[in-house]
């Protein structure tokens, strides 16, 4: 990330990059075979740091806390990075294949935080549920970018609130799934309008 944060994504190139590392060119395209390779390879990074986090810890939380834990760790294995991953940001604005590619790694990350919070969905609920971490990271994300904090205490208000957020959307869209279900038994149980009466 050091090469990004000096010189942007268009002066990270693979010979570049081997060259910093003291390594031949080619045998760095064997590793990784190009530049979007790579950001997988560092999304993948942050996403080790929630996959570490032991199963004992997250016994007994809610989902709510789940989700806060495992995403907070993530920011925090970012933390080293911060320049290389601000300036990634302002580039993707002119980049189509690097934004192309970072929403492959949100989307990515979102999709195993569902596993690691043991949240159990499939089919369109986990897409949609996936897009809905994915907006929660990305808008904590921005705070961030700028939160100078030690201890990430914006961030961390940040995060709680639009998991607040997002938890309140949820249990709203569960109480009009169960109304849904109501009126359907409900009009199933009741004569068609022409019955005649007994």
């Amino acid at each position: 990330m050091q090469i990004v944060a000096e010189e942007g994504w268009d002066g990270l190139t693979m010979p570049r990059l081997a060259e910093r590392l003291g390594v031949d060119t080619v045998a760095l395209y064997d590793e990784v075979p190009g530049r979007a390779a790579l950001l997988r390879r560092f999304g993948d990074t942050f996403d080790r740091a929630m996959a570490s986090t032991p199963r004992g810890d997250l016994a007994g939380m809610g989902v709510r806390d789940r989700l806060f834990d495992l995403m907070m760790r993530r920011f925090e294995a970012m933390q080293p990075h911060r320049d290389g991953l601000e300036r990634l940001t302002r580039d993707a604005r002119r980049a189509p294949e690097l934004l192309a590619a970072g929403c492959c790694t949100v989307d990515r990350m979102a999709d195993r935080l569902l596993d690691l919070a043991d949240i159990r969905t499939s089919g369109l609920r986990r897409r949609l549920a996936r897009r809905a971490l994915s907006a929660v990271y990305l808008a904590t994300y921005r705070t961030w970018t700028t939160d100078g904090s030690e201890d990430l205490a914006s961030t961390m208000a940040e995060l709680d609130k639009r998991l607040g957020q997002l938890d309140r959307l949820a249990s709203f869209a569960c109480r009009m799934r169960r109304a849904g279900g109501r009126r359907r038994a409900e009009s199933r149980d009741e004569p068609p309008a022409d019955a005649m009466p007994a």
